[in-house]
């Protein structure tokens, strides 16, 4: 009777030292914070800056192409002069990926992959810009963000745009100055 005793211990013992499943998905598609994300874009393309802000936690930290940190006041403002300068502004709906994945460690962030399309002012067609973002989020805020993309092509074209707006002068020669 001892030993059955103990034998229904051990299993007992071993069956609650089971891991438990994680109470989420380390990788979706479909979450909460993948929403957020998209809430996040669409407000950013309507230049709602106010509805934009309440995405993120007041001490997030962003990197966009840059080491340098950067928070969330700066990085509207950055986004507000650069939109001055287009036309029209957004993302191809067409051409996104979301996903959210738990890390190791537990952390929870959003990765994004998509075409940011702007048409500059002055300028007869629009341009495509890949980028990739990634959003880490606590408490259902963004608290970290990183954003990489080439900004290559936009300088180039903005730069020609500059060039063909000046005026050439062609100099005056001594014998047309009498």
């Amino acid at each position: 009777m001892k030993s059955l005793l103990m034998a229904a211990l051990a299993v007992i013992l071993l069956i609650s030292c089971k891991p438990k499943e994680p109470t989420e998905e380390r990788y979706t598609q479909q979450a909460p914070e993948i929403e957020t994300i998209k809430a996040g874009m669409s407000d950013f393309e309507k230049g709602d800056w106010e509805a934009f802000r309440k995405h993120y936690a007041d001490s997030a930290k962003i990197f966009h192409n840059a080491e340098r940190e950067m928070n969330v006041d700066a990085m509207i403002a950055q986004d507000q002069q650069n939109t001055q300068g287009y036309e029209a502004y957004g993302f191809k709906k067409d051409d996104q990926e979301l996903e959210r994945v738990i890390t190791d460690e537990g952390e929870m962030w959003v990765n994004l992959w998509a075409t940011y399309q702007i048409k500059p002012l002055g300028m007869k067609e629009k341009m495509d810009i890949p980028m990739s973002l990634t959003f880490q989020f606590v408490d259902g805020k963004v608290v970290k963000e990183y954003g990489y993309w080439d900004n290559a092509p936009m300088v180039a074209a903005m730069m020609a745009m500059q060039d063909s707006t000046k005026t050439v002068k062609e100099p005056v020669m001594e014998e047309e100055k009498k």
